[in-house]
């Protein structure tokens, strides 16, 4: 929504956000000329290359997420073996300094990478529990 008012100085209410016609009619061309140049099918085209690549990374991501999910759950099973808890608090502590280290390494955000693999884990942890307890319902 876009209010305009001759003055809006001088508008009953929300004087900040008003536009004189003036510059509503500004606002109006430069979206006009915006659109005119904004060929959805350029654009599209010219982003079609590099979608593809982020697909094709995306799907090998997909695939690298189950492959860890298969390790994540022989871990669950050989920790309920040697009797260890789910949560590993040395290991994780020592897994995300190194992989914040690695994202510093190579020019990305170690903030990103951090939030990342809290999500991984979370879920890693989870699914470990959830075996745990399948484990503990067969041995009642």
């Amino acid at each position: 929504m876009i209010e305009i008012h001759p003055q809006p100085d001088e508008a009953l209410s929300d004087a900040a956000q008003q536009l004189t016609p003036a510059r509503f009619a500004a606002l109006l061309d430069r979206l006009a000329n915006y659109l005119e140049k904004a060929d959805p099918s350029a654009v599209t085209a010219g982003l079609s290359s590099d979608r593809e690549s982020l697909d094709r990374i995306d799907a090998q991501l997909v695939d690298l997420i189950q492959h860890r999910q298969e390790i994540v759950e022989r871990l669950a099973h050989r920790k309920l073996e040697l009797g260890a808890s789910v949560f590993q608090m040395d290991r994780w502590l020592d897994m995300l300094e190194q992989r914040e280290s690695q994202a510093a390494g190579v020019g990305l955000d170690p903030k990103y990478v951090k939030a990342f693999f809290e999500l991984v884990h979370r879920y890693s942890v989870q699914h470990q529990a959830a075996i745990y307890q399948a484990q503990r319902r067969e041995d009642l």
